[in-house]
């Protein structure tokens, strides 16, 4: 018997474990949740939401809202030749909600496509034109959520 019992022992107590974990697995009720799923599910959607989630989700929203910057020109007079301007007196970028953004110089070429040159002095760009002429400047904004836009400004200088 002693035999017996060392043999099928350990596979008697394996079994007896086994129905106790079914009968707690498939018998146990809390309320209308059935099982340590349900159990464990009845925790979780009590304390799942996410407040911080749910505010990143609503940031997000009203982030897809907003338009990327615009730029809008501020040209107000002829251009000359040689002459050093400020590039917010040529453009400016306005955010989603109207407030004036930084606009930066991504480069500058003739008509032609001959490279140009600018200059940045104090945190504000400028630009000296060489000669009349059409000239493109390429520009950037970053409004303060991220947003990036690029454009290409058409200048007309004068002799």
């Amino acid at each position: 018997m002693k035999e017996v019992m060392e043999q099928y022992g350990s596979i008697l107590l394996a079994a007896l474990t086994g129905v106790l974990m079914i009968t707690f697995l498939m018998g146990m009720r809390q309320g209308e949740n059935r099982g340590i799923h349900g159990i464990a599910g009845a925790v979780l959607e009590a304390e799942g939401r996410d407040l911080l989630m749910e505010e990143q989700t609503n940031a997000f929203a009203e982030y897809r809202k907003t338009a990327v910057p615009q730029f809008v020109s501020s040209m107000e007079r002829e251009i000359k030749k040689e002459t050093k301007i400020r590039l917010d007196e040529i453009c400016k970028a306005l955010d989603w909600n109207g407030n004036e953004i930084p606009v930066w110089i991504v480069a500058l070429h003739k008509q032609n496509g001959e490279p140009c040159t600018w200059s940045e002095q104090d945190m504000k760009s400028y630009v000296q034109f060489p000669g009349s002429g059409i000239y493109y400047i390429q520009v950037r904004a970053m409004d303060a959520m991220g947003r990036e836009q690029c454009a290409v400004i058409t200048v007309p200088v004068q002799e």
